[in-house]
């Protein structure tokens, strides 16, 4: 089991549930995982060979 999975998980089970507090900022799981999403998606377009 890795963490992409974990995240997964919680949003699924979770969405609105608050995963991460950081500086007075909070984010959910659901926010969590569309913003891990996002920066795959951007990964994929640049073609980078390593992350």
């Amino acid at each position: 089991m890795n963490i992409a999975l974990l995240l997964e998980m919680a949003a699924e089970a979770a969405p609105d549930r608050v995963g991460l507090v950081c500086d007075g900022k909070r984010w959910t799981y659901g926010d969590l995982l569309d913003a891990a999403r996002g920066a795959f998606e951007l990964i994929q377009e640049s073609e980078a060979e390593y992350v």
